[in-house]
């Protein structure tokens, strides 16, 4: 369930020129339309911040600095491989806080888990590179710490005997946007593949699963919010909320995706489009 109401956090990881590099990291990287789909995503959560400034919403950059001289993520490394992409630099006020690490795991050595427990996150997003890497590593270890959790009594212990003491907990939510992320073929396996497996490693046990599908519209056009889902024939359907959304919340499934809209006015008009009936919609993201 994404609720825009929770205290939500964006965390976008490792968007470096680096990753640019032609041969490095190999010739064959998945998901052609992640750079599109990041930018959509950053852009949606700063509209949101910009023009609803009473939603908790928070957007946090990750970069990598390697400990390894020969890497274009080397502080030293000439093409300035470091720097973050055109597209995913953090905002100029500094109202976007900046963690580096040198690691795969954005909570080691830095002081993200402070900062997301210190803020009252209840529900991070993560997007970035690579998705069997350091965005695999970071969703693992956000579920495995409990980042967005909330334990009353404290966290449970494991005792020495193998028993657990048993303790309320307030259970948050950790999404992977799975189009925002890409990564490269490797091991004879091509770069669909790779991303593939480690996507379905992470849904469920670690993380809801979701993808962002930014709309088609013009950049200085004015939108409603916009939701996706499939109306009874199977259709891809479209709504357009004409009021001031207060409060949505996404129910993610597998195979559908259902949408809960709190609003300030009850105005509404609806579109069906047939776009693509020969194909399933995967859970989305809305356009915030």
């Amino acid at each position: 369930m994404l609720n825009l109401s929770l205290p939500t956090a964006l965390v976008l990881i490792d968007n470096q020129a680096a990753f640019s590099h032609p041969t490095y990291w190999g010739t064959s990287r998945s998901n052609p339309n992640y750079e599109t789909n990041l930018q959509s995503l950053l852009n949606a959560f700063r509209t949101a911040r910009r023009t609803n400034p009473a939603l908790p919403l928070e957007i946090i950059h990750v970069f990598h600095s390697s400990t390894s001289a020969t890497s274009p993520l080397h502080p030293a490394d000439p093409s300035k491989g470091a720097h973050p992409l055109d597209f995913a630099q953090p905002a100029t006020d500094n109202s976007e806080p900046v963690f580096w690490k040198n690691v795969n795991s954005c909570f080691i050595g830095t002081r993200l888990e402070a900062y997301l427990r210190d803020k009252g996150i209840r529900q991070v997003l993560f997007a970035g590179l690579t998705t069997d890497h350091c965005v695999s590593t970071t969703v693992r270890m956000a579920a495995n710490l409990g980042v967005v959790d909330v334990y009353p009594e404290g966290r449970p212990e494991v005792l020495a005997d193998g028993k657990q003491s048993v303790k309320p907990v307030e259970q948050g939510v950790v999404v992977l946007v799975s189009d925002a992320t890409a990564t490269w073929a490797k091991g004879g396996f091509d770069a669909e593949t790779v991303h593939a497996v480690s996507v379905e490693s992470l849904r469920g046990e670690f993380a809801e699963v979701m993808n962002y599908i930014p709309p088609q519209y013009p950049d200085n056009f004015e939108l409603p919010p916009i939701f996706k889902e499939k109306d009874h024939k199977g259709h891809e359907k479209w709504e357009e909320i004409d009021s001031t959304v207060s409060e949505a919340s996404v129910k993610a499934d597998r195979g559908d995706v259902q949408f809960e809209v709190k609003k300030q006015e009850t105005k509404s008009t609806k579109t069906t489009k047939n776009l693509r009936p020969d194909l399933e919609p995967e859970p989305t993201v809305h356009d915030m």
